[in-house]
């Protein structure tokens, strides 16, 4: 009888450990599909406001911008001072990163260089700004 109830105690353990990896390997593929699904919905978000602020960006006065006429993909390019990716990352609004005042043509090394970073002082004004008009709103 103590024998078949050290079997028996055997097998629960190893039942109930059987049935907590799989509640644990269920959980682990739960948490994975929702990271999944947050990362397409960031991708979908970023997607919409980047081609948001470009649509908004190409409709600027971009012809008065110092150094248009040199403008061409080897040797200037359209530069948004506070970027694109800075914009998204802080949640600004598409028109003010596509403002004509947030534009300019620099050369084209510069900018690869530059990359999707942001010039400090513009951002820190524009995140200002929008922390203002936030309190101004919620306030």
């Amino acid at each position: 009888m103590e024998r078949f109830k050290g079997w028996y105690q055997l097998q629960h353990d190893k039942h109930q450990k059987e049935k907590q990896r799989t509640a644990q390997i269920e959980q682990n593929r739960a948490k994975k599909a929702e990271e999944a699904r947050l990362m397409r919905e960031k991708k979908q978000a970023w997607k919409l406001y980047s081609d948001t602020v470009w649509k908004l960006t190409k409709a600027q006065p971009l012809h008065t911008l110092p150094n248009y006429d040199k403008r061409d993909f080897t040797t200037y390019q359209l530069d948004h001072i506070v970027s694109v990716t800075d914009g998204f990352r802080y949640g600004l609004p598409c028109d003010w990163i596509a403002d004509i005042s947030n534009l300019r043509i620099i050369e084209a090394s510069a900018n690869m260089i530059k990359g999707m970073k942001s010039e400090p002082e513009p951002l820190t004004k524009m995140l200002q700004r929008a922390k203002s008009s936030n309190s101004t709103i919620s306030g």
